[in-house]
């Protein structure tokens, strides 16, 4: 294997690191690691500054069920939220680990964030074609970040780890740089060489098709895209129905001379159900715009522009946003959609996106749908198997059942 740059600086478990990486023909120009200071560590203690109000209201909700003899049920209650709030007084560890953790490196070919956890390795590649625009920022001692794309550290969401849009708080940032714009110059130089003749892709058909068949949406896809394209009514069902059925054991096992008392444990796990309630409803408001589009948008080609990383891993796997740029009018638009497998979204140049025509900034990549969504290319509708909504209907479903039972339970003892 040739290399350029030697790994002799890295302690051994990195050196292995990078050059099982490394393919046979690949040439490895620079490698380093960040340095964790406490600016770089700085987002992390934000959940501590957080975390000081969430345990103690914790610790006070289970020193005041044990004081006034509630059952164990209510003092076990602010267990796992005890338990949360002290994973947030550790993220500064967390943070600085996966800081320690973190190797970069740049080949001829590509750049790479290596991260080892304790069970596996995250690898990502950046190839020239996914630097997008290159960013410096230069601090005291020669260290700084240099980032692509048009993310920033604010992308930062995942504890622990270093978002995967930059390289942070190196040494020789303006070499790192300069071998960045190295690689951008490549995807140009081989744009420069490909003919400019216009090609005649595989979703033309389909634009055609969505321009010529009236979209009527079958209720199973309006009700998927409302509740079920996204983990977060899922999450919002459970906390509602966790808060809700806090609520409804408070009444159940309280007497009626008791309802005073009972009345602030059914408080606060109401509060649980209507923040829990708060994220389905935006799912469903968001979810809204999707169908609007899909009934009523125009279709239209869309460039692909960038590739870039998120900052968000899922089971250590990055999601990336895939940017398209499409014009309306004379005017240009941007929209992305962020995936796990971003094949489908990138095994073209071109893509056909749905755009509205009152508002033409507002669009949705056809190929960036919900995986449950497909377009039946003989008929022209979308479809999606009605199962799929099965177990978003059976939560609200289970919430809307322990309502009704509060709101009985409590006339009852009323009367």
């Amino acid at each position: 294997m040739s290399k350029h740059y030697e790994t002799d600086s890295l302690p051994p478990t990195f050196q292995d690191l990078v050059d099982r990486e490394l393919e046979p023909d690949e040439n490895l120009y620079w490698v380093g690691r960040p340095v964790p200071t406490l600016l770089l560590l700085g987002p992390a203690f934000l959940f501590v500054l957080f975390a000081i109000p969430w345990t103690a209201s914790a610790v006070f909700w289970m020193w005041s069920a044990a004081s006034t003899g509630a059952p164990l049920f209510f003092t076990l209650f602010g267990t796992p939220f005890v338990l949360i709030g002290l994973v947030m007084f550790g993220s500064p560890f967390f943070m600085w680990r996966g800081v320690k953790n973190t190797v970069y490196a740049i080949t001829d070919q590509r750049a790479m964030i290596l991260t080892r956890s304790f069970f596996s390795t995250n690898a990502v590649s950046v190839w020239p074609d996914d630097l997008g625009k290159l960013q410096r920022k230069e601090r005291a001692g020669g260290f700084g970040d240099v980032l692509f794309g048009e993310s920033s550290f604010a992308d930062h969401q995942t504890l622990g780890k270093l978002p995967a849009n930059g390289f942070f708080n190196v040494p020789d940032m303006r070499e790192v740089e300069r071998l960045f714009k190295n690689l951008a110059a490549q995807v140009t130089k081989e744009e420069a060489q490909e003919p400019q003749a216009v090609e005649q892709r595989h979703d033309l058909p389909i634009l055609h098709l969505l321009d010529s068949t009236p979209r009527d949406l079958p209720v199973s896809v309006r009700l998927y895209l409302r509740l079920c394209s996204t983990v977060m009514p899922f999450f919002g069902w459970f906390f509602a129905g966790f808060g809700l059925m806090f609520a409804l054991v408070a009444i159940a096992v309280s007497k009626p001379e008791e309802i005073a008392g009972a009345l602030i444990f059914v408080a606060v796990g109401s509060l649980f159900g209507i923040v829990g309630l708060c994220f389905p409803v935006y799912s469903w408001i968001s979810g809204g715009k999707a169908v609007r589009l899909l009934r009523e948008g125009f279709a239209i080609r869309a460039r692909h522009l960038t590739t870039d990383s998120t900052g968000m891993t899922v089971n250590d796997k990055p999601v990336m946003k895939v940017v398209f740029e499409y014009q309306v009018e004379g005017e240009s638009y941007t929209v992305s959609a962020q995936a796990l497998d971003v094949s489908r979204l990138t095994d073209a140049k071109d893509k056909v996106v749905l755009y509205d025509p009152t508002l033409p900034g507002r669009a949705v990549v056809l190929d960036g749908l919900p995986r449950g969504i497909h377009l039946d290319e003989l008929t022209g509708r979308f479809r999606v198997n009605p199962l799929r909504c099965v177990l978003p209907l059976m939560a609200a479903t289970i919430v809307c059942g322990e309502i009704i039972a509060i709101v009985v339970l409590l006339l009852l003892l009323a009367i």
